[in-house]
Order: structure tokens, then C-alpha cells, then sequence
């Protein structure tokens, strides 16, 4: 009887833990389906090539699997897409403040060019709120991947949505896929720190 009281902490904690995560952030709401120099001034028209915006929190723990992940999946690609990783900023700090090693684990998944969010501005214009999450656009400028490419917070290895985010990339499918993102929120100074 009194192992099972000693257990019991451990078990509440574990179960905790476990729903923590493998919750979702909010879905993204009103996601743009067509890129175009209005939604993303960076962006240079229809190019021959899918590209990426991605979004994350400098310094969220959970966004490391996304991108190791990610790192791994590219090795497979066919296909250069061109990146914008939009590194959310506290409206009231310098862009200094986005360097991180996440951030320089970002820069060399390939042309990427990485743009700081002052207050989350970008993440609002494109409805998104949680740190590691993907659009992929394809040559046309039309949405083709939404979401993330873990299966859980911090969670590396694979999973159907980052089969799904590849293909994209590899231009190997043309159905729109959603996919829930595991990450800390974007905009909040009180997560992902």
C-alpha cells in the first residue's frame, strides 16, 4: 500500500506529461491559400521551385525535433524549395534577440532567409499561432501543406505529415494536406523561453 501512494506522483506526473505532449497548438485560422507579393512581400513570383514559410519561436524546445526532422527529410528532397523562416520577436527587442542555435540550425537547411517577426505581425497575416509551423506553396503560389512534421511536442522521427511535407517538396503530390502543429506558442513571451 504505501509503494502505490509513493507511485502515484510519478504516475499523475507521467500522465501529465504525456497529454502535454501530444496537445496540439490552436489550429490556424484563415491560412492564405495563394501566395503573392501582398501576403509575403520577400517573395518574387512563380518561381520553378516550392517554397516554404515557416515559423517558429527562437528559442522554443519543441521546435528543435521540427527541424532536426526536417533536416533529415530535405536530405531525401529532389527539390530546392526557397524558405522564409519567420522568427518571432517580442515588439520591445532588437533583432539580436532571434539569434539562436535554432535559428543557425534553420540557416542551413538551405536557402533560407530568415526574417524577424516583430510581435508576431507575419504570424497574425497568416493566421498562424504555434511555433513550428509549415506552409508549403507550390510553383503555382497555391497552399499545399499546412501544418507541422512531428507527431508530438519534441518528438523526432516520422510520421505521415512530414511523408506528406516531402512530397510537397519533391513535388510528388498536388492534394492540399492540414496537419496538427506541436509546438509552444508563437506570439507569447511566456512560452518557448
Amino acid at each position: 500500500m504505501l509503494s502505490v501512494l509513493f507511485m502515484l506522483p510519478v504516475l499523475l506526473g507521467m500522465s501529465m506529461l504525456a497529454n502535454y505532449a501530444n496537445q496540439p497548438g490552436p489550429e490556424a485560422i484563415d491560412v492564405p491559400v495563394k501566395l503573392t507579393s501582398g501576403v509575403l512581400p520577400e517573395w518574387k513570383a512563380f518561381s520553378a521551385r516550392p517554397t516554404v514559410v515557416f515559423f517558429y519561436h527562437p528559442h522554443c524546445p519543441c521546435t528543435r525535433a521540427t527541424v532536426r526532422t526536417w533536416e533529415r527529410l530535405i536530405a531525401t528532397s529532389s527539390t530546392q524549395p526557397k524558405i522564409f523562416a519567420y522568427a518571432y520577436r517580442p515588439a520591445d527587442v532588437n533583432d539580436q534577440w532571434v539569434e539562436s542555435d535554432l535559428t543557425d540550425a534553420i540557416r542551413k537547411l538551405g536557402d533560407v532567409d530568415v526574417i524577424a517577426d516583430a510581435g508576431g505581425d507575419a504570424c497574425r497575416r497568416f493566421g498562424v499561432t504555434t511555433s513550428g509551423h509549415l506552409l508549403v506553396y507550390g510553383v503555382n503560389g497555391e497552399l499545399k501543406f499546412s501544418g507541422g512534421i512531428t507527431s508530438a511536442r519534441g518528438h523526432e522521427g516520422e510520421s505521415q505529415a512530414g511523408d506528406a511535407f516531402i512530397k510537397q517538396i519533391n513535388l510528388q503530390s498536388t492534394a492540399q494536406t492540414h496537419w496538427p502543429v506541436f509546438g509552444c506558442a508563437v506570439v507569447s513571451e511566456a512560452e518557448g523561453v
